[in-house]
């Protein structure tokens, strides 16, 4: 169900935050980048060095919002599919309590 879809979520995160401090980026550059990150429990600095390093962060960026709109739509049609499957259990019970309720009247 949904909750399978969110935890395969979590499991494909893109990986650990960096703790250390990468060997080419001066200290406090580094100190800077972690003291400005808005989000320290789901942002991470992830410092580039070059081109190289710019498009793989993109094609990284990339594949995630593919996996992000993948999930967003099973998730939409998990909620379409409960949506029907109630609006149908539902139309039956009214249906038989109208049945009874006829019975009951006659």
């Amino acid at each position: 169900g949904l909750q399978h879809i969110l935890q395969q979520m979590r499991a494909q995160t893109v990986g650990p935050p960096v703790q250390r401090q990468p060997q080419l980026l001066d200290e406090q550059k580094w100190q800077d980048a972690r003291a400005a990150n808005p989000d320290a429990a789901h942002l991470y600095p992830d410092p580039i060095y070059g081109l190289k390093d710019l498009k793989l962060r993109k094609d990284r960026q990339t594949a995630r919002a593919a996996q992000l709109r993948q999930a967003q739509e099973q998730i939409l049609e998990k909620q379409i599919n409960l949506r029907d499957s109630l609006q149908a259990e539902t139309h039956s019970k009214l249906a038989k309590a109208r049945l009874q309720q006829r019975h009951l009247a006659k």
